[in-house]
């Protein structure tokens, strides 16, 4: 990021000009548990953080298909229901981390599902953390996105729940990571 900082024009006016308005606003769709303010905010902003990597020179990328193809079904499902149901932002790389209500969690987990079309093994392996009640995806819900349909693009869903907030957990067998640093099911 330090190539970012030095070479992107549009990073300088991020700095300077929307992030300290954007994370005000973050903060009050949270303390006013607007979560559709909270969700437009947070997606703008990784856009955005997106956007300044590729106006980094030499441009950084660090979404990819499948990154992108979660981000267009968000945004299909959100137009589906005329309503923003789901957001996303990613780490610093490919992983997408999506928000969401809880009522809407089965429902979208098994359009994800639909969409990357997983083997039953992979699909088995797939949840990682609270587990999530199977759920029947109806037909209409199916044709909202793009029908061509990725095998095998998401490895793990870790879903957890929002909690008091970081604490320190020293039993290694309430981890989400194993020593490999890889997701474990806890269960």
């Amino acid at each position: 990021m330090s190539n970012t900082v030095r070479t992107s024009e549009l990073m300088e006016h991020r700095i300077k000009h929307v992030v300290p308005s954007r994370v005000l606003r973050i903060k009050q769709a949270i303390e006013q548990k607007n979560f559709e303010q909270f969700a437009i905010e947070t997606m703008k902003d990784s856009n955005q953080f997106h956007a300044t990597c590729l106006d980094t020179f030499p441009p950084i990328f660090y979404l990819n298909d499948t990154s992108k193809d979660i981000i267009n079904i968000v945004h299909q499902y959100n137009k589906y229901y005329d309503k923003i149901k789901v957001a996303y932002t990613f780490d610093a790389g490919p992983n997408a981390c999506l928000f969401m209500l809880e009522e809407t969690t089965a429902e979208f987990y098994a359009l994800i599902k639909h969409f990357f079309s997983m083997s039953v093994p992979a699909q088995e392996k797939l949840l990682q953390g609270i587990s999530i009640a199977p759920y029947a995806l109806p037909e209409n819900l199916k044709a909202i996105v793009n029908p061509l349909r990725i095998t095998d693009g998401i490895q793990h869903v870790i879903h957890t729940k929002v909690g008091g907030g970081p604490e320190l957990i020293l039993d290694d067998t309430q981890h989400l990571l194993g020593a490999d640093g890889l997701p474990k099911n806890p269960q």
